[in-house]
């Protein structure tokens, strides 16, 4: 993974051709038709997602004092009402809990936060980050798609920040989503943008463009209710998007 973060594509085939990689056919695959691909294989992701986990937040750090997570959860707060007594809340790529613990400090009791996250290391590492503080009611150590096709729970909110961006498919996944929200529920997410939507090399991950987004959420019956692009550097955009299911 190393040569793989270096961009050596060639010579990490060449490594792993020779090696004992659990997953040596999926890597190389991968690593062969990378600019084809309409989604990070998930074995390569929740490794990716390890790797990343110790420096993730600076990922989002800028010199114009915006802080994402709090400005992706505090945008939905701005449009979630009617919200039942005692209300739910899924949290897809909970990585290691920067918007849990986000929505654990602004949103009114009482409610139970259920997070999924593929990387191991993440999920361990939020004691270390936020030590002391149970962030997550329950949190899945598996894969998103996995989750959503066995979950039979229906959530009033969904949250995502940047936990989609290893698929290019998301009208699969807005699918998944729409049928695991409560009637009138709410869905939250956040991803990297983009003019065009592809794979990136630099970043391992898909950027997305909000325009596109935006028509494959009205096609899967949600209604938006605030979309914008934020902008931390020039080539570090997220877009965030809150939207309400239908019916």
């Amino acid at each position: 993974m190393g040569l793989f973060f270096k961009k050596n594509y060639r010579q990490a085939i060449e490594y792993l051709e020779k090696s004992n990689e659990k997953y040596k056919a999926i890597f190389i695959n991968f690593l062969k038709n990378y600019k084809d691909i309409t989604e990070i294989p998930q074995e390569i992701w929740g490794k990716y997602r390890d790797l990343t986990a110790q420096y993730y937040p600076t990922i989002f750090n800028n010199d114009k004092n915006i802080h994402l997570p709090y400005r992706f959860v505090n945008e939905a707060l701005k449009q979630i009402s009617d919200l039942p007594d005692h209300y739910s809340i899924l949290e897809l790529g909970s990585n290691i809990g920067l918007v849990g613990y986000e929505i654990q400090k602004r949103f009114l009791e009482s409610f139970t936060l259920t997070g999924v996250e593929i990387s191991t290391l993440m999920n361990d590492l939020q004691e270390t980050y936020y030590p002391n503080t149970k962030i997550y009611d329950q949190i899945y150590n598996i894969a998103i798609d996995e989750f959503l096709k066995q979950n039979t729970n229906k959530f009033d909110i969904i949250f995502s920040f940047c936990g989609l961006s290893f698929t290019n498919n998301l009208i699969e996944y807005f699918n998944l989503i729409y049928s695991s929200l409560s009637k009138q529920g709410y869905f939250a997410l956040c991803l990297p943008n983009a003019a065009k939507t592809q794979f990136s090399v630099k970043r391992k991950e898909f950027i997305f463009n909000l325009n596109e987004i935006n028509n494959i959420l009205q096609k899967n019956n949600f209604t938006i209710l605030t979309s914008e692009e934020i902008i931390l550097a020039e080539n570090n955009k997220y877009s965030i998007i809150v939207c309400k299911k239908t019916a």
